[in-house]
């Protein structure tokens, strides 16, 4: 490791090095890697960790650390407001702890797993707005035997940076993943598309026109043409429970047992609709359900036209 930054002036520039550097950043592991590197550099600490909060269970999981103890200190849980890390997150205040062995709020149970021998520290909150994301600690300085008010300034500085970088990466991660959906829905709605008949179908004897306005990119509405047996046009009007890709999957399904049964269908559209109905009984599950019309066109009726 580089040689402590004594300085203000060296700290301060190491601070715009470490903004730099985060704001380049938008691996997970490879930030907060950067992050513990930088907060033992700037702070001439021996160790430091990051505290990110499980959101079901409320414990502070160390997710990285550095320093020698690190790969035992991965991934430890710290109880919901344990420990001076717990603390601070609940409180959202800064700590300064210059004497960790006779402070009763240190969670002693880490340097028990580690065997390393925690003499003082330094616990800020990563605060954005009203909201705390995390923890950053340090732990005993290499210059001192306590970390002191400067060294305070400068740490609460370092976490009001990680808290930004936090905040960006979120968004950016939301932004890429909220990308990605739109994709996905375009996908499946061209697919969802593909099982419904054209807008416009010229049939011998007349012509089918139809608009399909769902209320979300995909769902569970649809509507189908077919010519039957008898020669006649049964043409219907569906719609699937649900919303979004569940209901579209199960209108697909449904649209094919139609497409299928039509193909028997001769005179007698309510004993076929009773099978189609079976059928499809069979298929929903959850407590799905559909509700469809259905229309019989005899177009030798309608027309007088005799093939």
């Amino acid at each position: 490791m580089d040689a402590p930054i004594s300085t203000p002036n060296d700290r301060f520039r190491s601070l715009l090095e470490v903004s730099r550097k985060m704001g380049s950043t938008m691996d997970f592991e490879v930030l907060l890697r950067e992050i513990l590197v930088s907060s033992q550099d700037v702070m001439c600490a021996e160790a430091g960790s990051i505290f990110l909060p499980d959101p079901e269970s409320g414990e502070l999981i160390i997710h990285s650390a550095s320093g020698d103890k690190a790969p035992l200190l991965n991934a430890t849980r710290i109880p919901k407001g344990a420990g001076i890390a717990g603390s601070v997150f609940l409180e959202g205040k800064i700590v300064n702890i210059k004497d960790t062995a006779n402070d009763p709020r240190h969670y002693r149970k880490v340097d028990e797993k580690t065997g390393f021998i925690t003499r003082a520290m330094i616990t800020a909150p990563l605060l954005s707005g009203g909201r705390c994301l995390g923890v950053v600690q340090v732990l005993n300085p290499k210059v001192n035997d306590f970390f002191d008010e400067a060294d305070e300034e400068i740490f609460e500085g370092f976490a009001s940076l990680i808290a930004t970088t936090l905040v960006r990466l979120e968004a950016q991660k939301r932004m890429v993943s909220d990308e990605k959906q739109k994709q996905e829905l375009s996908l499946a709605s061209e697919i969802q598309q593909s099982f419904l008949p054209p807008a416009v179908q010229e049939l011998d004897t007349c012509k089918v026109l139809a608009a399909y306005f769902p209320a979300k990119a995909i769902g569970g509405d649809f509507y189908f043409v077919h010519r039957v047996k008898s020669g006649n046009i049964l043409v219907g009007l569906g719609d699937m429970t649900g919303k979004g890709i569940p209901a579209a999957l199960s209108m697909a399904r449904a649209t094919a047992d139609i497409k299928a049964h039509a193909t028997n269908l001769d005179q007698d559209l309510g004993a076929w609709v009773s099978e189609l109905n079976t059928t499809l009984c069979e298929e929903l599950h959850q407590g799905r359900f559909i509700g469809i019309t259905f229309l019989m066109a005899d177009p030798l009726r309608v027309t007088g036209v005799r093939n």
